[in-house]
Parts: C-alpha cells; sequence; structure tokens
C-alpha cells in the first residue's frame, strides 16, 4: 500500500497482463454477478 507522502503508482502493460493472466486462472463463477445477485435476492423472499 502506499503512504500518504507517495504518490500512487501507474499501471503499466505488464501489471495489467499479470492480472489478465491470473484472472484467466481462476475457475469460472458458473453464473454472472448479476444473476448472483438476483438469485441470492430472490431465495430471501
Amino acid at each position: 500500500p502506499s503512504t500518504p507522502d507517495e504518490a500512487p503508482k501507474r499501471m503499466t502493460k505488464a501489471d495489467l497482463e499479470w492480472l489478465r493472466k491470473r484472472r484467466d486462472e481462476r475457475p469460472p463463477l458458473g453464473e454472472d454477478a448479476v444473476t448472483l445477485i438476483r438469485r441470492m435476492r430472490d431465495e430471501e423472499e
């Protein structure tokens, strides 16, 4: 984490590629976020 005296570091293409690779390695959730939230909401009723 940056301290108040430090400026935030800019994201580089390498940073974005690292994030993209990590995201692709994660298992799929099976449904999108909107569907998941709607299902959770409807279960409470």
